[in-house]
């Protein structure tokens, strides 16, 4: 039997019950624009960020 380490949100930072999915905690507690945000900045090399925030 493996072991599975608890998930974090990289959003909001929280952890996860074991049961409940990334996927479903990214849908039922932030909007697209938060989840399109996150990865922007996490993949945007110039590390600038949008004037309308």
């Amino acid at each position: 039997m493996t072991f599975q380490l608890p998930t974090t949100c990289p959003i909001c930072q929280e952890t996860l019950a074991l049961d409940r999915s990334l996927d479903d905690h990214l849908v039922g507690s932030h909007t697209h624009r938060e989840v399109a945000g996150h990865l922007v900045s996490q993949h945007d090399p110039t590390g600038a960020q949008s004037v309308a925030d």
